[in-house]
């Protein structure tokens, strides 16, 4: 991978290497950490935050999955909810859940993704979580990648302490939102709780799908079939000891709104702005989620949790380095990696770069974190590291502008802010969330590298001897300096390992040898270029040679 050097950092220097020493210390003070178990698997032993980042699959309805799916952690006890990034919706909510942990990233297996265990309480099916004039029906050619901007748009979330806020546009409407669960005796309720800006139009909003009976109000008088109706103090019920839905909101006029076997709450302009929580239950003692239905209320101002929370990592992980013996361009230093952690995590570097001040780096892991380390500067007899964020999807390219850290994942490329000055990331902000994502094993999303004008270039890559299923597939992709726009530069490639960019904008992309791809190499590649691999996107007919 192409890798820019400090310019301070023992003169003329090439390239760095991160070792694979695990010699390490810990600070003094060590924290409880709940989530880190004890199998002897590290993909399942680490501890991922509050939230994980992958292609993860749902029970039902039928090829449920979400390809840029947050799986949120919720409780100790396996309560869970898995957001799709690309739909704006919600793929499930669990009372009690796991991952079966198959894929190339957890036990290293091929042609996998994982799948969530436990049978969901609510779930949805793989359309738009919105209505867009009414209509639920995917607007986009293929199934992959965002909505259209104009329908929704993606802006990233907050972690607060162990909540995670999430913070989207519907029809140009903020939204945030927050996913929870509660207690009520053995059995548990999961809410989302939404606060939306002012609308100009209605809002038509997916609650969840079941198609276990007929969806009836509950009534004095028992259950009343409906197609609309006022959802104040109003629950919903799927079938006669099915799925029960409630929702408290600041305005009264929200209407409860069934088409087929989906629930679906309209949201009339006149109440914006408005706050509301929505509470799915099931369980055997549907009297006490009356009498919590009719008592609940919607949450208090949810911008107050878009401040920062308190700190999860205060450990500093101290190493000590080895500088090389060589002078000039190929000296070589070992940066010894925190290896050793509290929270078991995966150390795997995909993709590090310098701040300013050539004192310090940001290094990204495969399995999800993005760490600093201090002290690389000297005789790399201290280094520091610190664990900044986590729960990324495989962030396998680094790049830091104006200080700010960016990171290339498989779902987008983000933007790491620190909203109080604790040193850990608050605000996982979605600078670009145009990448196309399908389940497939292989098709890494590689480097992260600048040019003069400030746009990024990252390399997509191919499905590994597949057909290719969306234009990304195989590619070498500029995103424009404001993350607004995507375009593909050149394809042709089957695993791109790594990008460059040169003085005069030259750009270079390496490959990993097989299936049409003789051997491992670097290209020089020019826009609208193909560069060997036919397991790559073509828009016209499919080249011959090169």
């Amino acid at each position: 991978m192409f890798f820019p050097a400090p310019s301070a950092y023992r003169g003329v220097l090439a390239a760095v290497t991160i070792a694979l020493c695990c010699m390490a210390t810990l600070s003094p003070t060590a924290d409880s950490h709940a989530q880190v178990r004890n199998t002897g698997k590290r993909w399942i032993d680490m501890d991922y935050g509050p939230y994980m980042t992958h292609s993860f699959q749902a029970s039902r309805p039928k090829n449920n999955i979400a390809y840029k799916g947050l799986k949120i952690r919720l409780g100790d006890d396996g309560q869970a909810m898995l957001f799709d990034t690309d739909l704006l919706r919600w793929a499930g909510g669990w009372e009690s859940s796991d991952l079966d942990w198959r894929s190339v990233v957890y036990d290293g297996s091929h042609n996998t993704h994982p799948r969530v265990t436990g049978e969901p309480m609510f779930a949805n099916a793989p359309l738009p979580g919105w209505a867009s004039e009414g209509e639920f029906d995917d607007p986009r050619e293929l199934p992959y990648g965002p909505l259209p901007r104009a329908w929704g748009q993606w802006k990233g979330l907050y972690t607060h302490d162990d909540g995670v806020l999430l913070s989207y546009t519907v029809d140009g409407v903020d939204v945030l939102e927050l996913p929870a669960a509660e207690k009520l005796g053995e059995q548990t309720v999961l809410t989302r709780s939404l606060q939306i800006g002012k609308a100009s139009d209605d809002l038509l909003l997916q609650v969840c799908l079941d198609e276990s009976g007929p969806i009836s109000m509950v009534t004095k008088n028992g259950f009343d079939s409906i197609k609309s109706h006022s959802a104040e103090k109003q629950i919903i019920q799927f079938g006669k000891d099915g799925l029960a839905v409630s929702c408290a909101a600041s305005s009264p006029d929200l209407q409860w709104v069934v088409e087929g076997a989906n629930l679906r709450l309209r949201i009339p302009a006149k109440a914006t702005p408005v706050r509301l929580t929505i509470s799915h239950w099931h369980g055997s003692e549907f009297d006490a989620f009356q009498a919590y239905a009719g008592k609940a209320k919607p949450r208090e101002d949810l911008t107050a949790l878009t401040k920062g929370g308190k700190p999860r990592w205060n450990e500093t992980i101290v190493t000590e380095g080895k500088l090389g013996k060589e002078q000039g361009a190929f000296a070589k230093d070992e940066i010894t990696l925190p290896r050793k952690n509290p929270w078991k995590s995966w150390i795997r570097p995909g993709g590090f770069d310098f701040f300013a001040d050539s004192k310090r780096a940001a290094v990204g892991t495969w399995n999800g974190d993005v760490w600093t380390v201090d002290g690389v500067d000297g005789d790399l007899s201290e280094l520091k590291w610190k664990r900044i964020a986590t729960g990324l999807f495989q962030p396998l390219g680094v790049r830091i502008v104006d200080e700010k850290i960016y990171v290339c994942c498989r779902d987008q490329i983000t933007r790491l802010h620190d909203l109080n000055g604790d040193g850990e990331t608050d605000f996982y902000e979605s600078f670009n969330h145009d990448h196309q994502v399908t389940e497939h094993f292989h098709e890494f999303a590689m480097d992260l590298q600048t040019d003069s004008d400030g746009n990024f270039y990252y390399a997509k890559s191919a499905r590994h001897a597949k057909t290719p299923l969306v234009p990304h597939h195989g590619t070498l992709i500029r995103v424009s300096a404001d993350g607004q726009k995507s375009e593909i530069v050149c394809n042709g490639f089957r695993a791109a390992n790594g990008v460059g960019v040169g003085p005069h904008g030259e750009l270079a992309v390496s490959d990993q040898e097989g299936h049409w791809t003789p051997a491992n190499r670097i290209n020089l590649v020019k826009q609208g270029g193909f560069y060997g691999n036919m397991w790559s996107y073509h828009v016209d007919e499919e080249p011959t040679e090169y």
